[in-house]
């Protein structure tokens, strides 16, 4: 990706969009640090979709945890297809025009492949069953960002995924430690930990998972105001063989399974709608 085509549609996305989301922000947050970062991600999601075949704004996007709602706010404005959801409404999705307002959705995430269940017509519930084509975005998705390479793979004919690691968690949902990180091949599947810091461990950790599911790996230290920068990014995936569910379980297994990963999202949503 070329720094002066990056810089120039940056500038164009900040002249049209920065003033009215920092004038008009409604969160408890720094408007410069995720205003900035989320028009930075925009540009580099923008750039990467025209590279990929020529797709340009055919692409169709999902932002899982999308948080304060600002990048598919920006996406949905430059006349992409898509929307978000989180486990929780932001505030700031009231400033945003109806077409995006109605495309960000308080939701939780329940894999269809971890329930053995689609969980149609629950409209707190995303069950990851993807559109086909769908591009997914997990910008610091926390808990589901060991997911997203696998809900990527699972999706028919998938444009692909961009991964932004941030709080380390595993496929329970629960936050990790060192000791998860170094475990390498016997548990967590990282291929080399040495001179990694923990940061660094779990998103080689997430790149494994990328791997192993069948995407080649693409990194990228995205130019966003925050140090957790990495950029993990899957565009082509191998010829699978066999049912991917199937060995979608077999690699969460083999990375410490998924218990209590459900208990949580329930909980999650439990805790929300009684806070309504």
């Amino acid at each position: 990706m070329e720094k002066s085509c990056y810089q120039d549609l940056y500038i164009s996305l900040k002249n049209k969009y920065a003033h009215f989301l920092i004038e008009n922000w409604a969160e408890a947050t720094d408007p410069m640090k995720h205003v900035f970062e989320d028009l930075s991600l925009a540009s580099f999601l923008i750039l990467l979709w025209e590279q990929q075949g020529g797709h340009g704004k055919k692409t169709k996007f999902v932002d899982v945890g999308c948080g304060n709602g600002v990048l598919v706010y920006i996406l949905k404005m430059e006349g992409y297809e898509g929307y978000g959801f989180d486990v929780r409404r932001r505030k700031s999705w009231n400033i945003f025009p109806p077409e995006v307002h109605s495309q960000l959705h308080e939701r939780i995430l329940l894999p269809s492949f971890l329930t053995n269940s689609t969980m149609q017509g629950d409209e707190q519930i995303e069950n990851g069953e993807f559109e086909e084509g769908t591009f997914i975005i997990a910008n610091h998705a926390d808990e589901l960002t060991p997911y997203t390479p696998i809900l990527a793979a699972l999706t028919p004919k998938c444009a692909g995924f961009l991964a932004v690691p941030c709080c380390e968690h595993d496929f329970t949902g629960a936050k990790v430690g060192g000791g998860f990180l170094k475990a390498g091949k016997k548990r967590a599947g990282v291929v080399q930990t040495e001179g990694l810091g923990r940061y660094g461990m779990y998103c080689e950790w997430i790149s494994e998972i990328a791997r192993e599911i069948g995407w080649c790996v693409e990194r990228e230290m995205l130019r966003i105001p925050s140090t957790r920068n990495v950029g993990i990014v899957g565009r082509q995936i191998v010829a699978s063989t066999g049912d991917t569910k199937e060995k979608a379980l077999e690699l969460i297994h083999s990375m410490g399974g998924y218990d209590g990963f459900v208990e949580r999202a329930r909980g999650l949503k439990d805790k929300v709608h009684r806070a309504h």
